[in-house]
């Protein structure tokens, strides 16, 4: 059977993996405040701020939002755009070339495409309102769905203790689903196959049995289909499969908005090792079970590119209409993305690319260099019409989809740059030309986690401290960074409470120091990690942030709520937070695995209550709260309390 995992989005550029914190085991054991004498507070006067920070009215220097995609048109000239990318090994250059130059390429297939919370219960946490993000695990008031293993369970929680209704396979030695969306009596799982066309010969022109996979073999890559599975839930106890949608290449993401489901994949193009060209090689391809069982593929006419894309692969992105059987045909740009951000009217996805860069080596030479900058595609949303808008480009590398967001007509973009420093460019999402930027911002150092709410921004940033900087963004032409605290640590996530609070969850460190020979402490330029924490800071002034509380946990401890903001449960009227976290406590034999905490009035950290129910996977693990009462799922038990105070009523194994 083929064991597949959670896609990891695309990695930072190997030359920012060099930058690794350095962290050992050892110390004491921490389960207690850090107190607010270890901050070091910058507050900074509208006049400092406008001449000591780099500051860049781009308005008229980026041109890439004029630039139109183009329609390859030709079979021809795809494999020419294919050749400039140097996907064809040096040595048969020459000679394939040749091959294309005469003509003799296979003819084009016959197939043709033408064929935040404030309710009763519980929601994903999400970075935009009235965008689902995909889960493994989802409520909707009556009924708890918990994907884990490939196995969907339904659990009924009208009752004192939890009913499991119903639980289903829907993984198989082909297929494996990871996450899901949830809408009314419609539920669609998302995951992936491998599918292996090395058993058909080089002018196979049928498709239709591509799911009868064979014997892997490595010498020959195999092709990765994104799977969407639709099941009618209408009746809990028995999951019906409506249709199956299958769309090549791994998932960058995928958003759900009302009934519209939207996806984009990247297909990589895989070296060609012969002077065979099949289109199951070369072209891009999909499957709707609405439509047909048979594979459909994307012809060159099809396909659109981007002028000054290098990426030897597709893009495929899509919508469909998860009540309906209307078929799905995804549109395949020759190029790829990593990161998105989508709210009800835009769909951004941003796309590393290096580019050359010459510098002056001597009077009388040139050297050419690379720099990171990342390209950002607009897309227009209007129900189920996806609409390319335009291009922009900002220096540097954005962490994640966090990086991006729109307000008012503006797109903000914060991203890192390890050698220049980190900053924040503002767009406009109409012509997508950068307006203005801010920039050169704790250089030697990356970021760690960035959130916009309303006209603020924050970035978090680390190398051995953590600053906190504060953006005012309420002028796209004129972005200042009105504050910065230094702060022992870091947070991987921030998460906004109204309008005066900020947490953060990641790490709690400590500075190391060697005494040199006069006695004197010298930091040795490396840290210690103490373990997870969670920091509560007060942003109501701009200009003078504060962290007013933090709670931090043993030495070892860890949670997924430092990289994975879905497993956080968010319960806006109560200020309250609960997250899965291991905490190994070895002087009494004690681990929890997972904790609810609360903002208290005086501005703390609350622990209602420490789950200490066994798991063999807390990564897996999700709190979700419905009518009342608190459910803590893990791969075996479900923990039960009352909701909100948290006192434990039973637990159920299934």
């Amino acid at each position: 059977m083929i064991q597949l995992k959670r896609s990891v989005k695309q990695k930072i550029v190997s030359i920012l993996l060099l930058f690794i914190i350095a962290s050992t085991g050892g110390g004491c054991d921490f389960d207690s405040f850090l107190f607010a004498s270890m901050q070091k507070l910058k507050v900074y006067s509208n006049e400092e701020l406008v001449t000591s920070i780099s500051f860049k009215d781009l308005t008229k220097t980026n041109e890439k939002a004029d630039e139109k995609i183009a329609n390859v048109d030709t079979y021809k000239q795809l494999l020419s755009i294919l050749y400039s990318m140097n996907i064809f090994p040096n040595e048969e250059h020459k000679t394939f070339w040749n091959i294309i130059d005469k003509g003799e390429i296979l003819t084009e297939s016959s197939n043709s495409n033408e064929s935040f919370n404030n309710t009763n219960h519980s929601e994903t946490n999400t970075q935009v309102s009235g965008v689902d993000e995909a889960d493994i695990i989802k409520n909707d008031g009556h009924y708890i769905y918990y994907l884990r293993d490939g196995m969907l369970s339904i659990i009924n929680t009208s009752k004192e203790l939890p009913d499991i209704v119903s639980k289903t396979m829907i993984s198989d030695n082909y297929k494996s689903f990871y996450d899901m969306y949830i809408s009314d009596d419609i539920l669609v799982v998302c995951g992936g196959k491998y599918v292996d066309f090395n058993n058909r010969s080089d002018d196979s022109k049928s498709y239709s049995d591509y799911s009868d996979i064979v014997e892997t073999n490595y010498a020959n890559p195999l092709n990765f289909f994104t799977v969407y599975a639709v099941y009618d839930i209408s009746n809990r106890k028995n999951p019906i499969l409506k249709r199956t949608i299958e769309i090549e290449g791994s998932e960058v993401s995928s958003r759900l908005i009302g009934d519209n489901l939207y996806f984009v994949t990247n297909k990589e193009i895989p070296y060609i090792s012969d002077f065979s060209v099949n289109d199951y090689k070369i072209l891009p391809m999909y499957k709707d079970t609405a439509d047909s069982t048979e594979i459909k593929i994307i012809q060159p006419a099809n396909i659109l590119y981007f002028p000054d894309s290098i990426d030897a692969q597709y893009m495929l992105v899509g919508t469909l209409d998860i009540t309906k059987n209307d078929v799905v045909v995804p549109q395949a740009y020759l190029g790829s993305g990593s990161n998105i951000y989508m709210n009800t009217h835009s769909l951004y996805i941003s796309r590393e690319k290096n580019q050359p860069r010459y510098v002056q080596e001597s009077l009388s030479s040139e050297a050419v260099a690379f720099s990171l900058t990342t390209e950002i595609y607009r897309f227009a949303i209007d129900g189920m019409d996806i609409k390319f808008v335009g291009i922009a480009e900002v220096d540097g590398y954005l962490i994640n989809q966090y990086s991006m967001d729109e307000y008012n007509g503006i797109l903000r973009v914060a991203s890192g740059n390890y050698s220049y420093g980190n900053g924040i460019t503002t767009i406009d999402i109409n012509t997508m030309k950068p307006i203005a930027s801010i920039s050169g911002l704790a250089v030697d150092e990356r970021i760690y986690s960035v959130r916009f709410m309303g006209d603020v921004g924050y970035m978090v940033t680390y190398r051995n401290v953590d600053p906190l900087f504060v953006f005012d963004l309420s002028d796209p032409s004129k972005p200042l960074k009105t504050g910065e605290l230094e702060i022992p640590g870091f947070s991987q996530y921030l998460h906004p409470v109204g309008d005066k609070y900020l947490v953060g969850f990641g790490r709690n460190t400590e500075e190391r120091f060697y005494l040199d020979e006069a006695g004197k402490k010298v930091s040795t330029g490396s840290t210690k990690d103490l373990g997870f924490k969670i920091s509560l800071f007060d942003v109501s002034n701009l200009y003078n942030p504060k962290e007013v509380f933090v709670k931090a946990y043993l030495e070892g401890s860890y949670s997924p709520a430092s990289y994975n903001p879905q497993s956080i449960m968010v319960d806006v009227k109560n200020n309250l937070f609960a997250f899965p976290i291991f905490i190994d406590d070895y002087r009494y034999e004690n681990r929890r695995y997972g904790t609810v905490v609360m903002i208290s009035p005086s501005s703390e950290f609350i622990t209602l209550t420490d789950v200490d129910v066994i798991t063999n996977n807390i990564h897996d693990a999700r709190f979700c709260y419905t009518n009342g009462k608190l459910y803590f799922l893990t791969d075996s038990v479900i923990a039960v309390y009352r909701y909100p105070e948290c006192s434990f009523i039973n637990q159920v194994s299934y």
